[in-house]
């Protein structure tokens, strides 16, 4: 069964720095918690894509 995506999500350019950022800081204190938060968004993009 083909899935039909009903929605298309944009993302900004300031929000797309934003979690780069925040990943960035997140790997300082926690590499293995910015790994799965990078994991997770390239998912959810791929979904939505």
């Amino acid at each position: 069964m083909e899935r039909q995506n009903k929605y298309k999500v944009i993302v900004s350019e300031q929000a797309k720095q934003m979690l780069v950022n925040h990943a960035a800081f997140l790997a300082q204190a926690r590499p293995d918690a910015a790994e799965r938060l990078v994991v997770s968004f390239d998912c959810i993009c791929r979904l939505c894509g």
